[in-house]
This record gives structure tokens, C-alpha cells and sequence, in this order.
């Protein structure tokens, strides 16, 4: 029996998974811009700060699949 059988659905539920992970990070990035436009117009520096840790985290989670290429991890 052939691997490529037995580990082509496993790839395609680890793509499935990196795919929500993707939409996820685009919902906490897009949560960080208006926490940190908030922050600015409220003048609140701790709002800005948590703001872009959103936008860091989300745009992140949103290249995931890129950044663990980019680290060799390969499937």
C-alpha cells in the first residue's frame, strides 16, 4: 500500500485546518485595527498597545502556512 494513499487525506485536513486558522487571524487583525483606532482617538495607550498585538497575532495566524514553510516544515 502506498503512503501517498494513507497521508493525502491527512494533508488535505491539515490544509482544511490551516485554512480556519487563516480566517481566524484575519478576524483578530481586523479586531486590532478597531481596538487601536479606538485607542487613538480615545487616547488611551494601553487600547493602542492591545491593538497591535491583535494585528501582530492576527497577521500571524493569517501567513501561518508561509511562515512554516519558511521554517522548513514541510508536509
Amino acid at each position: 500500500m502506498e503512503t501517498n494513499v494513507v497521508t493525502q487525506p491527512l494533508i488535505k485536513l491539515l490544509d482544511i485546518f490551516l485554512a480556519v486558522i487563516g480566517v481566524v487571524g484575519l478576524f483578530l487583525a481586523v479586531k486590532g485595527v478597531v481596538e487601536f483606532v479606538q485607542g487613538i482617538t480615545q487616547k488611551d495607550s494601553q487600547g493602542m498597545v492591545h491593538g497591535g498585538m491583535y494585528i501582530a497575532a492576527g497577521i500571524i495566524l493569517v501567513f501561518i502556512k508561509q511562515l512554516l514553510a519558511l521554517m522548513g516544515i514541510t508536509w
